[in-house]
């Protein structure tokens, strides 16, 4: 039977821009990787398309211990809503005013909105809805069994105000506070998280593209994309050698076991 790989996250998981998940099969051909990374999605959209994808595969009668999820968290401050016909009123007129772009996955169709709406939701409250978008993932692969690794695309657990966070600073900045320190109210959610299943690139919580930044010359390019926290995305390179030193020896060690 195949041994499948589901991943999710933003842009830093999206194959399309040549992401990490996009490599694993030259390493492990053998494997089924199954991404659901996208350009702009949050951490609802992330918890809920591992979710779907898992459950998908566990009424295919595909055994649990075949699965493994890979999850890159996104930022905390992004939201989308689903577009319905009860609440079109409610749609057409957040339209008018933040521009959303519409995507489409499994469960059904979506808004995901811009930076300008991300900034009417007050930063803890969003905090409080990624933390739990993360316990409600991390508990139901417990429950089913799978077992699998969680990382961030960059470090989005310590924190800063939504006005700093896109500065080109960015990676730069003083990372000793968590948002449970600076939010005491996500703290009872912070504690229930399992934090023996992450990855990070050192005790401050970094994630993927501090990696890379760090580790792989050549790992931004100015030129793609453009304008995300002053060093845009990872290089197709960046991504490679992410997957060759980081993700690989995870999966592989997962399978040994």
């Amino acid at each position: 039977m195949s041994k499948y790989i589901i991943t999710s996250g933003c842009s830093y998981s999206d194959i399309s821009l040549n992401a990490w998940p996009k490599h694993i099969n030259k390493f492990l051909p053998n494997l089924s990787v199954i991404n659901k990374g996208a350009s702009s999605r949050g951490n609802d959209y992330i918890s809920r398309t591992i979710i779907h994808s898992v459950q998908s595969l566990l009424k295919q009668g595909v055994d649990s211990n075949k699965i493994f999820v890979i999850g890159c968290w996104s930022g905390m401050q992004r939201h989308d809503i689903l577009i319905n016909e009860e609440s079109s009123k409610t749609h057409f007129e957040l339209k008018q005013h933040y521009n959303p772009s519409h995507s489409e996955d499994s469960i059904g169709d979506w808004m995901i909105f811009s930076e300008k709406f991300w900034k009417i939701i007050p930063d803890e409250q969003s905090y409080i809805i990624s933390l739990e978008n993360i316990l409600r993932t991390q508990w139901f692969l417990k429950t089913y069994n799978i077992n699998y690794k969680f990382l961030t695309f960059v470090n989005t657990l310590a924190y800063y105000n939504h006005s700093e966070f896109w500065k080109d600073d960015h990676f730069d900045k003083d990372k000793t506070k968590t948002i449970s320190e600076v939010f005491p109210s996500t703290k009872y959610l912070w504690d229930m998280i399992d934090w023996n299943k992450w990855w990070f690139s050192n005790k401050n919580y970094d994630g993927l593209g501090n990696w890379i930044l760090e580790n792989v010359e050549g790992g931004y390019d100015e030129n793609e994309i453009g304008g995300i926290m002053g060093h845009n995305h990872p290089t197709k390179k960046g991504h490679l050698e992410f997957c060759r030193n980081i993700i690989i020896p995870i999966i592989e060690r997962h399978f040994d076991d």
